[in-house]
């Protein structure tokens, strides 16, 4: 193997730790050094029966359409993965012989014509009955893979391991990134994270509808403040004092709540302020450390309404009172604000209560306070 060549693939292992895009010319890179003609990186699930191509060089979209959707449930390699030991470069025929091979439908209709009959395989990834295999490949006009052939893929083994390992750990934590910001829009209050000087690190959708529309708070120019000059100077003390707290040497007493006037509503917002305790050491603390939680008492939800006419089987104008009832109002308030009379409001109260099995307002609230109707985007009535 060249050195030229060998530094090439060493770069290209290091482009592909954080750019998977990447894999596509280190597969074209191990071809050429292995002297095969193509090569894929398949991902095989032994316990659903799924397979893909996840990355190739040279087989190209129909083969990994083909294999996705028909053969790779019928490889009969994956039936032998017991003798693919992870991170040990098989050379395929050593496996399963070319003669049995040939006699297979796998080969004759899917590996025969794509010009595929030499395989040099390793299992590099490999957790519960998920194997990551890389195959590089010969047609049957040129000569197998020899022992010297797969000693030098092996050499190589650990540092496509490696690399394979950075891109998983990378993906899980941009999927737990995504999973975390999912939750936070479920959430029905408003959720801001600041990290250690004030600045935003994430805002959910509920605080992005009342800051945009400086509904009380507001952004500013490193991170979010009251809108009104005497609050804001308690906010950011409040704000400091959490932040002295999130290192878990401040005050035990760090949360602090505090109301917040709006000029869209007699009703103030209700903020809590609360350090997020780590106990990692610099430089590995986390960037949020400050939750803001901010709730809107007027703020119905939309999609709640659906929820509780899925779940109860509320009507519309059931479901539209429950939602007056969640907000605080009372059945006067309630009657007035839907539109209808104080005994209509009344007739809907009881079959709320007879829907929900309870007896009683109080009740009624607590059920619908813990149901999944909650969870739902909240939107301002």
């Amino acid at each position: 193997m060249k050195d030229t060549k060998f530094i090439e693939l060493t770069n290209l292992l290091l482009e592909a730790s954080c750019s998977p895009d990447r894999w596509s010319m280190v597969i074209e890179k191990l071809v050429q050094l292995l002297d095969a003609q193509k090569g894929g990186l398949e991902f095989s699930d032994l316990g659903s029966g799924r397979s893909i191509i996840q990355v190739d060089y040279g087989l190209g979209p129909e083969f990994g359409s083909q294999y996705k959707q028909r053969f790779g449930p019928a490889n009969p390699f994956l039936s032998k993965v017991g003798s693919f030991p992870l991170g040990k470069v098989v050379i395929a025929a050593h496996i399963l012989p070319l003669e049995k091979l040939h006699k297979t439908e796998f080969y004759q209709e899917f590996l025969k014509p794509h010009d595929i009959e030499h395989i040099l395989c390793a299992v590099l990834f490999q957790e519960r009955g998920l194997n990551g295999f890389l195959n590089l490949t010969r047609p049957r006009q040129r000569r197998p893979f020899n022992e010297r052939e797969a000693a030098l893929l092996q050499s190589l083994i650990p540092a496509l391991q490696a690399t394979l390992l950075v891109n998983q750990t990378l993906a899980q934590h941009a999927a737990d990134r995504k999973l975390n910001a999912e939750l936070l829009d479920r959430f029905h209050r408003g959720v801001v994270l600041l990290d250690a000087h004030g600045k935003i690190v994430s805002v959910n959708r509920s605080a992005l509808a009342i800051l945009e529309g400086r509904d009380g708070l507001m952004f500013a120019e490193s991170g979010i403040q009251a809108v009104l000059h005497e609050e804001n100077l308690h906010f950011k003390g409040l704000l400091q004092a959490a932040m002295i707290g999130s290192d878990g040497k401040g005050p035990a007493l760090s949360e602090q709540l505090m109301l917040v006037t709006r000029s869209s509503s007699e009703t103030p917002l209700s903020l809590l302020v609360t350090p997020l305790v780590s106990d990692n050491p610099f430089p590995y603390e986390p960037r949020a450390q400050v939750a803001v939680f901010i709730n809107d008492p007027d703020r119905v939800s939309t999609g709640g309404k659906q929820a509780m006419r899925q779940l109860y089987g509320f009507t519309e104008a059931e479901a539209r009172l429950a939602s007056c009832l969640l907000r605080g109002l009372s059945l006067e308030e309630s009657s007035q604000n839907l539109g209808i009379t104080l005994n209509t409001t009344r007739t809907h109260l009881k079959r709320l209560f007879s829907k929900t099995s309870t007896n009683r307002q109080g009740d009624l609230i607590r059920v619908l306070l813990e149901s999944p109707a909650t969870l739902y985007l909240e939107e301002r009535q």
